[in-house]
């Protein structure tokens, strides 16, 4: 009997929460939406400020001059075909466009010689991970090595 008293209480007593909470719940949706839009209108005045400072920043800064445009090779012309016959006239144009043409290739090989290229041996990574587990990725670490 007392099990039954108990559970009609119980009963009572919940779908009076139930009434309760949905009345509340109401009130408490109406509060977070109120919220959420004070809080939108303080981050869009916030960007606004931010989009505003930077169109300042802008129009304060110096414009960059455009950096300079690699000098285009000299266009040389092919050389002279080959005649049947060879002549003088032939002969020095041959050796002027053939001392132009080895002229760019030095300045070419030279021009790559002083130009610092990107060289690594060795190993790197870079990043961050996870392992099988879910974890961070262990540093490397050689076998046997008391360090990293």
């Amino acid at each position: 009997m007392k099990k039954g008293v108990l559970g009609i209480i119980g009963i009572v007593f919940l779908a009076s929460q139930g009434l309760c909470l949905a009345a509340t719940d109401d009130d408490r949706l109406a509060e977070l939406e109120k919220k959420l839009e004070a809080m939108q209108a303080a981050y869009e005045n916030r960007i606004e400020a931010l989009e505003n400072r930077i169109d300042e920043l802008e129009d304060d800064q110096p414009t960059a001059a455009a950096p300079a445009a690699a000098p285009a090779p000299a266009a040389t012309q092919p050389l002279p075909p080959i005649p049947e016959t060879y002549s003088v006239e032939w002969m020095q144009q041959y050796a002027e466009q053939l001392a132009a043409v080895q002229a760019q290739q030095a300045a070419r090989i030279q021009k790559e010689k002083d130009t610092p290229e990107f060289e690594f041996h060795g190993y790197l990574r870079s990043g961050f991970g996870i392992n099988s587990y879910g974890n961070t990725m262990a540093p490397f670490q050689a076998p046997n090595a008391g360090a990293k």
